[in-house]
């Protein structure tokens, strides 16, 4: 992506995040506090001063990715020999969420700006109106900043999506209220987070939630939709995986531990749509979500 492209994409979305002053699609410094920006390529890079996510984000994602990660950076072919299998299931279990996710993430709907707060590097869409946002300049993000202090103008997005985010923040209620304040009013938060489900920094993990929990966090907002995935099977595969996996200390044989265990158990993921129709299938399920709407 060039940057005379970026910067349109990005012109009339972004602020200062210290100040709070509009700024252009590509900015080089703050008319107001005069604050200087860097850039990582053709990524403007807007954390706030004093921000600490800067360090992380570069260590976790560019310094010191995990195995896996380098493993796919030197020999794609090989990494995929050895990923662990896919526990997840093709589609979200919540209607709602399901199709807001399908219809305003992964294909867009024209003229919409929707940001996709903790991108990560591997959920790639072909949405022209989404803005990939995180903590480091890795290659699919369009804007490095901190989730407390997003650089963005008040009420210019659409929507806002939190793919297994909301665990990796110290004060997630901090990053609700830039999501509110970002938000269009009648604009829609999707926001996914686990329930069971071992720990995984990246680069930190701080909490889980179920329901109830998410929907507090969200109470702000009016809450179209909520609940968990109904998919224990998926749960009990990521729970018995990383159990696994602890019988050893060298990290080669541990992830051996994980993988074997992993494939072995694989076949209870197909239990799941059956699982599903069950009353007590939210008490063992992996991950929540929750649909609302800015007031």
């Amino acid at each position: 992506m060039t940057p005379d492209f970026r910067a349109a994409r990005l012109e009339g979305l972004l602020a200062c995040p210290d100040c709070g002053t509009s700024l252009p699609g590509a900015p080089t410094s703050c008319p107001t506090c005069a604050r200087v920006f860097t850039w990582a390529g053709t990524v403007p890079v807007l954390h706030p001063k004093g921000s600490g996510s800067a360090d992380a984000g570069q260590r976790f994602f560019m310094d010191e990715p995990g195995q896996m990660e380098q493993l796919r950076r030197r020999s794609p072919w090989l990494a995929r020999l050895l990923e662990l299998p896919d526990f997840t299931s093709p589609s979200r279990a919540l209607p709602l969420c399901r199709e807001w996710y399908r219809t305003h993430v992964a294909e867009g709907v024209p003229g919409e700006h929707v940001l996709n707060l903790g991108s990560g590097v591997h959920k790639q869409f072909a949405n022209p109106g989404l803005i990939n946002f995180d903590i480091a300049a890795h290659e699919n993000v369009d804007v490095v900043g901190d989730g407390e202090h997003l650089p963005f103008r008040d009420a210019v997005f659409d929507g806002v999506v939190l793919d297994a985010v909301i665990e990796h923040l110290a004060r997630p209620a901090r990053v609700v209220a830039e999501v509110h304040r970002v938000l269009k009013p009648g604009g829609t938060v999707l926001a996914q987070v686990p329930f069971l489900y071992p720990f995984h920094a990246a680069p930190h993990d701080y909490q889980r939630y179920t329901p109830s929990g998410l929907a507090m966090l969200f109470e702000t907002f009016d809450v179209i939709e909520v609940g968990t995935d109904r998919r224990p099977g998926r749960a009990v595969l990521e729970v018995v995986s990383a159990w696994a996996a602890g019988f050893s200390d060298n990290r080669s044989v541990s992830y051996a531990l994980r993988w074997l265990t992993a494939w072995a158990w694989l076949p209870i993921k197909w239990l799941d749509p059956w699982l599903a129709k069950k009353a007590r299938a939210e008490y063992v399920a992996a991950s929540c979500s929750v649909l609302a709407r800015k007031r």
